[in-house]
Parts: structure tokens; sequence; C-alpha cells
């Protein structure tokens, strides 16, 4: 077992990754909504591996002025064009597991989109910016202590992909 110093270091690291993780999900909600966000994040868990692999959740927008988070909001779904009918007629069991997982109506109704989505994912890729030299060194820094060489690279490549949005 480790010195109290060395669980006292990993308590802190762990606590700066956890913050920074939580502003940057934060900061994604507030952009596009807490439902949304969490859509888009956990699509294949709500839904299902086998749909999710021909659909993605594309925005999702209030009906009418209504309050979506007690009336429900209409989901825009871009699904691959042969998938279309099937998710059709999947729709009632589609709006029953995002509601469920929401725990209220969060969805109401399904608007299906027919296109590739596969490539709009690939267009709506943030834009980055030039990363300094100072900047790769505070993230490489950051996760040097960790032991797991997977886990590490892992992380840099994870902070490095954050710190270079703008």
């Amino acid at each position: 077992m480790g010195s109290a110093t060395q669980v006292n270091s990993r308590r802190s690291r762990d606590s700066a990754f956890s913050s920074l993780t939580r502003r940057i999900i934060e900061k994604s909600g507030r952009r596009r909504g807490f439902v949304q966000t969490e859509l888009l994040m956990r699509w294949p868990g709500i839904v299902g591996p086998e749909i999710a692999a021909y659909c993605c959740p594309e925005k999702l927008t209030d009906s009418a002025g209504r309050n979506f988070e007690t009336e429900g909001a209409i989901l825009t779904i871009r699904v691959d064009g042969g998938a279309a009918t099937e998710l059709q007629h999947l729709e009632p069991q589609l709006i029953e597991r995002i509601n469920r997982y929401f725990g209220y109506i969060a969805v109401k109704r399904i608007k299906l989109v027919q296109g590739s989505f596969g490539s709009q994912l690939v267009e709506t890729r943030p834009q980055t910016k030039p990363l300094t030299h100072a900047e790769r060194g505070r993230v490489v820094t950051a996760v040097s202590e960790i032991r797991n060489n997977h886990l590490r690279d892992s992380l840099v490549s994870l902070g490095l992909g954050i710190a270079s949005r703008p």
C-alpha cells in the first residue's frame, strides 16, 4: 500500500482531472442543452449498438414553444436511407428508451432525416488551434505520473484534443 503522501497526490491528480472533465462537459451542455449533450454522448447505450450503427441524433427542438422538460421535444435523427423504414417502425420503442433513460418525457416525437450520418459527423468536427510547446508540455506533465502507458497515452491524446479547441 502507498504512503499517505502518495495517496493524497493521487487524489489531487484525480480531482484535477475530474474538474477538467466536468468543465468540458458543462461547457458543451450549455451550448447544446443537457438532454441533447447526453443523447450525443450516450446514444449507443440508450438505443442499443445495433440501432446506433445506422443512425444518430441530430437535434432536439421544442414543439411549438412548449417546455420540452415537461411536455417532450422533437428529436431529429439522421438515418442511413435503407434503415429509415425500420427505424420508423421502432419509433415508439426508441421514444420509450430515451424517456426511460432521462426519467421524464424528454422526447415526444421523432423526425427522421435520411442521409449518411458518418459524413455529417466529419463535417461538424470542431476547428482546432495549434498548440504551443508550453501547452503541450502542461498536458504531458499533468499525466506524467500515471504508470499505465496505454492510459497515460490516451489521456495525453484526450488532453491535447481538448486544449486545441478554440
